[in-house]
């Protein structure tokens, strides 16, 4: 169910799409496409803030036109009897954490690329059909079959490694989002407000190093969007 849309349900026989009004059978028709998407989802667990971890952000992401990117997300409180409330949902950086969780996701897919070429199969279970019905075996795979999976999990290996180093930044430089200074100039008064270093809080949060982070700060101050401070 979609939270904040409630579907009326008739007494007695279902009624066909026909005898609904117009809008009624438009918004259920999106509620269950937005549930269709979001039960095809690859769910990806992130704990925010990385540092000192106080929320569990649940992101759902989906492939589409070969890029993932997110259909939903969720946020769990880690603090027994702690609500999230408005300004926890305000202030979370959902962009950064939406990236965060496709370099994770990539990261696996590469993980297990690797394990599967690093660890080829010696046996398999060959399931024979006959006259007097199904029968199973272990034989060592030939050289055919270790030859095509070899073949298959370096070309998963290589597409994850190559779009694991664009979703990381590497290559051609890292691309940001529009209102990605903004992002970061808020990031730098909530660090500052906490009497907290500014440059490490933008580098945990975007995942890079304090150079680039002291860089993308000197950047909102230049745009106007910071009052010039030592950070």
């Amino acid at each position: 169910m979609i939270r904040g849309v409630t579907t009326r349900k008739r007494p007695g026989r279902a009624l066909p799409d026909q005898a609904l009004p117009a809008e009624e059978i438009t918004l259920q028709r999106k509620i269950e496409e937005a549930q269709r998407i979001e039960a095809g989802a690859i769910p990806v667990a992130i704990l925010w803030p990385k540092g000192h971890p106080r929320y569990l952000v649940t992101v759902r992401l989906r492939e589409r036109s070969g890029e993932f990117e997110c259909a939903s997300f969720s946020v769990t409180s880690l603090r027994p009897g702690t609500s999230v409330g408005t300004a926890i949902v305000r202030d979370l950086p959902v962009a950064a954490l939406v990236r965060e969780a496709i370099r994770c996701h990539l990261a696996d897919i590469l993980s297990t690329a690797e394990d599967a070429l690093e660890n080829p199969p010696t046996e398999l279970l060959w399931v024979h059909y006959g006259a007097d019905g199904p029968s199973q075996s272990l034989d060592a795979p030939d050289e055919e079959f270790q030859r095509a999976r070899s073949a298959y999990w370096q070309a998963r290996r290589d597409e994850a490694a190559q779009r694991l180093g664009k979703a990381s930044g590497e290559g051609k430089g890292r691309r940001y989002p529009p209102g990605h200074l903004e992002e970061v100039a808020r990031i730098v008064r909530e660090a500052r407000r906490r009497k907290e270093p500014a440059q490490a809080a933008v580098a945990e949060v975007f995942g890079i190093k304090r150079s680039a982070a002291a860089n993308q700060i000197a950047r909102a101050k230049t745009r106007g969007l910071l009052e010039t401070e030592e950070d």
